[in-house]
């Protein structure tokens, strides 16, 4: 049993406050006469009728733990689970307003405004699957986790869109001495493109990077 939050409840405002979109300018009144910015912006919608989401859940999980690993230790875990609900929580573009004459920050133009509000889908279902691998070798260390998530408004078919990205995220490390760390990072997710309905909630594959110093 889940309660609606104070945001899905009442929150307002703007998500995007008036971004470029594409294409960013058009001539509208012809060849060489004075340009129209065009602008997006994605405004949020409250909405006090909400009601509590109830689910069922199974999960099922493994769980690994050696404290001399091919000479470290390791904890490893793949759960599993499955979520049946009603009136869960989603999101959705509810409308649409468009609006000329705007004064944005390249010059006046067409705003486009999309207004999502935070929804109750009757009958639900939510299936997926979370592994991690977490490996210390004293010297050196190796942490690698993936998810996968699937939901779908088994009333209508289509996709829930809170639904979020497969991932994999990699973490390797060093300590060349006892009180430091140097590492790097990945993270490569596969987007929402293809797990989500909502064209305004799809996003691309993207991958992250990054490096890290640590010091006890």
């Amino acid at each position: 049993f889940t309660q609606p939050t104070l945001n899905d409840l009442y929150q307002s405002g703007s998500h995007f406050g008036g971004v470029p979109n594409d294409p960013f300018v058009t001539f509208p009144f012809g060849f060489g006469g004075p340009p129209q910015f065009n602008y997006f912006e994605e405004v949020f919608v409250s909405n006090p009728a909400l009601l509590p989401e109830t689910s069922d859940n199974f999960e099922l999980g493994l769980h690994y733990e050696n404290d001399d690993f091919f000479g470290g230790r390791v904890s490893s875990r793949l759960t599993g689970f499955v979520k049946n609900g009603e009136n869960t929580f989603d999101s959705e573009i509810v409308g649409f307003s468009t609006t000329s004459g705007f004064p944005g920050f390249a010059g006046p133009g067409e705003l486009t405004q999309a207004f999502r509000q935070t929804v109750n889908r009757a009958e639900t279902q939510l299936y997926g699957a979370e592994f991690t691998f977490d490996y210390d070798a004293d010297t050196w260390f190796a942490i690698l986790s993936a998810n996968t998530l699937r939901g779908e408004d088994t009333t209508t078919g289509e996709a829930l869109n809170s639904i979020t990205g497969d991932q994999l995220a990699l973490t390797l490390g060093i300590r060349p001495i006892e009180k430091l760390e140097l590492g790097a990072y990945g993270i490569w997710n596969a987007g929402r493109e293809n797990t989500v309905t909502d064209p305004f909630s799809q996003t691309s594959a993207y991958d992250v990077y990054g490096m890290f110093a640590t010091f006890d």
